[in-house]
């Protein structure tokens, strides 16, 4: 027989960026599954900015995301940015909030334009829309 993992006290917080699985694992409601799939969401992200972004991870629906939120906080200077000039169309196309017509559109922008130097290049694109911008803006660098 296994150990029970020990759970941290009510009033604890969590950084949700840096946080391993082992620690995932002390708050009450998280086991290994939710932990792994917390961690292998961060890292398609690139990293969270916001606690709401785990309403987003397979299997946690309002009435656990209702109850989890409480125990984490969010520190967005640990978010890796995508080079938007510089990556592939299929390392775009990777990432959560970016779909295939979105990545290839970057691409072939940036092969017919030059370097796109910010968010006014992709909104004038109908694939982009002022939501994919609050979302992506976050990830999305023009270096």
């Amino acid at each position: 027989s296994y150990p029970r993992a020990e759970k941290f006290p009510e009033g604890t917080v969590v950084e949700l960026n840096t946080a391993d699985t082992t620690l995932l694992k002390k708050v009450p409601g998280i086991g290994s599954a939710f932990a792994r799939r917390i961690i292998n969401y961060r890292n398609l992200l690139g990293g969270y900015y916001s606690v709401t972004q785990l309403s987003e991870v397979y299997g946690i629906d309002e009435d656990k995301y209702n109850a989890l939120v409480s125990w984490f906080r969010v520190d967005p200077s640990f978010i890796s940015g995508l080079n938007v000039n510089n990556l592939p169309q299929d390392s775009l196309r990777r990432h959560p909030y970016i779909n295939y017509g979105q990545a290839k559109i970057i691409t072939q922008s940036r092969r017919q334009k030059g370097k796109l130097t910010g968010w006014e290049n992709l909104l004038l694109l109908n694939e982009f829309t002022d939501g994919d911008k609050i979302r992506l803006q976050h990830y999305l660098s023009f270096e």
